[in-house]
């Protein structure tokens, strides 16, 4: 009994098995992608609402009103960089499902 090969060797089993992970994992790459994208949002949300808590805490005299501006700098900042992750993180979800919907080709 023969059984058929690709050009490459591969029985034509394998080779469909091998393109049906290729594909599961191109879906598993745009879910975390999404759920990182989602997190980095959250994530910068938290960091704008801990600089509002520290500019406040300044303005009012609470402690060390440098220390809280330091704070609320620091948070916007980091706020910053997740919005930048997060839109990287888009990004790469768009790749993932341009290649779920065209296939490696397209």
């Amino acid at each position: 009994m023969q059984r058929e090969t690709t050009p490459h060797g591969s029985t034509t089993g394998q080779a469909h098995r091998a393109e049906a992970l290729a594909a599961e994992s191109h879906e598993m790459a745009h879910r975390a992608a999404v759920n990182a994208a989602a997190a980095s949002r959250a994530s910068a949300e938290v960091h704008d609402s801990a600089a509002v808590m520290h500019e406040h805490l300044a303005d009012i005299g609470a402690g060390n009103p440098e220390e809280h501006r330091r704070q609320a700098d620091r948070h916007r900042h980091e706020a910053h960089v997740d919005r930048v992750e997060a839109r990287y993180d888009e990004f790469l979800a768009e790749r993932h499902d341009r290649r779920i919907r065209d296939g490696p080709e397209g």
